[in-house]
């Protein structure tokens, strides 16, 4: 079966190829590389909200964060989950492929915090350790 690479992962979702994005995640062999998991664990949440298919994304937001240790001091994996899809969908809105306003954000925003158990300065700081340079 297709081993996504991070680099056509990457580019489908940058080309708004959603469906793509979704279905080589869907299609991930027990033996797929971390990368290829780590990349799916965020874009393939934030393709499923770029195509209005918000139900759906959040329940593979839940469902992976539901996987992981509880939010503490020593595991911050579920603010990072959030981050990702935060940081894709961003992405995939400064391509014009996600148009949704700032009360709408804002309820998803809240929807993965209660379903990963996280609260927004924990998010924040996942944001900041991703973007802030080396």
């Amino acid at each position: 079966m297709f081993e996504p690479g991070a680099s056509a992962l990457t580019d489908s979702f940058a080309r708004g190829e959603f469906e793509n994005v979704v279905s080589a995640c869907q299609s991930l062999q027990a033996d797929a590389t971390s990368n290829a998991r780590a990349l799916c664990a965020g874009l393939a949440p934030a393709s499923l909200y770029a195509l209005n298919r918000d139900g759906e994304a959040l329940m593979l937001v839940a469902g992976t964060c539901g996987h992981m240790s509880p939010a503490s001091p020593q595991s911050d994996a579920r603010a990072s989950l959030i981050a990702l899809v935060m940081l894709g969908l961003a992405e995939a809105s400064s391509h014009g492929h996600f148009q949704r306003g700032a009360p709408e954000r804002a309820e998803l925003l809240s929807s993965w915090l209660e379903a990963c158990q996280v609260s927004e300065g924990d998010v924040r700081n996942a944001v900041d350790k991703m973007t802030r340079p080396e």
